[in-house]
């Protein structure tokens, strides 16, 4: 008789210490966490690494004609991720490339490093050095500062030229060979000696779209001695 007694009580103390045990391992859980729990700007807990966390490229986002050296603001979303997070910015434009082929393109960097906050104004077409790029389409690429966990815009948007060049055929090319005049000025901006006339005025060559009036126009050239 004595034995069960002993036996049921040492069960009884072995669940007792079991759940004690859990008690204490939850506890130290759960000031774990709290001691590494975020708050955006409105005070709310938000855990940078929660799966349904996520960042969202909203402008750009396809379709946009973007002028090289005109201001535009790139901006994006932010759900379930802490304001303190820092992002990286990327010019994209291999979409539609296999990315196991040699020709796919490295994606060309915005700014590094930037907090998720941040108003983010552009200057269209310049590169995280200042450098001009391409002209032409891309995406715009946003990822977890360091990481692959990125959004892509959902179509391309286009960088283009600030100055829409003239598809229209000349009456007439002049070739001036007349000697300059040496006025002193070294201006940069003076005219050059070849244009084109339509209608009747001087038009300047750098105005137009030589490409499409080599394929379009015949263009009669006159030379000035």
């Amino acid at each position: 008789m004595n034995t069960k007694i002993n036996n049921k009580g040492f069960i009884i103390q072995s669940i007792l210490l079991i759940i004690s045990i859990s008690l204490i391992l939850f506890g130290i859980y759960y000031i774990a966490k709290q001691g590494t729990q975020f708050t955006d700007k409105d005070g709310k807990i938000v855990d940078p690494i929660k799966n349904d966390s996520s960042i969202k490229v909203i402008s750009p986002n396809g379709g946009e004609r973007w002028d090289i050296k005109s201001v535009h603001q790139i901006s994006w979303t932010k759900e379930g991720i802490a304001s303190t997070t820092l992002i990286d910015i990327f010019l994209n434009n291999n979409n539609n490339c296999n990315k196991e082929s040699e020709n796919c393109l490295s994606d060309i960097v915005l700014d590094k490093n930037i907090t998720l906050d941040t108003v983010y104004n552009w200057i269209v077409g310049t590169d995280e050095i200042d450098n001009i790029v391409p002209l032409g389409s891309y995406r715009i690429k946003i990822c977890t500062a360091g990481t692959d966990i990125c959004d892509y815009s959902d179509k391309e948007f286009t960088i283009a030229s600030s100055t829409l060049l003239l598809k229209t055929c000349p009456s007439k090319k002049i070739i001036n060979r007349m000697p300059s005049i040496d006025n002193g000025n070294d201006n940069e901006d003076d005219l050059p000696s070849d244009y084109f006339i339509v209608e009747e005025q001087r038009m300047e060559i750098r105005d137009f779209d030589l490409n499409w009036i080599s394929a379009n126009c015949k263009v009669e050239e006159e030379i000035v001695n």
